[in-house]
């Protein structure tokens, strides 16, 4: 019992236990809903864009077609 109550004693006295540590948790916990916010709306993006080249293959193509040759003569424009 003596040991425990000086181990508790110990861990109050930790720089890392208090209300530091409690700020550290809560900061973490944001970052963490925020991170799983955002890949759930990047995840949500990624399906409708898939689901916009489903639905409109020809131009899905004719686009990322143009897209290549504007910067295909960006780079061209810049070396020469």
């Amino acid at each position: 019992m003596a040991q425990t109550n000086a181990t508790h004693t110990e861990n109050r006295s930790h720089p890392m236990n208090g209300p530091i540590h409690d700020r550290i948790n809560h900061s973490v916990q944001k970052i963490e809903s925020r991170y799983h916010d955002l890949r759930d709306r990047l995840d949500e993006m990624s399906d409708q864009s898939a689901q916009v080249v489903r639905n409109h293959p020809f131009y899905s193509v004719l686009g990322a077609a143009a897209v290549g040759l504007i910067f295909g003569m960006f780079f061209q424009a810049r070396r020469g």
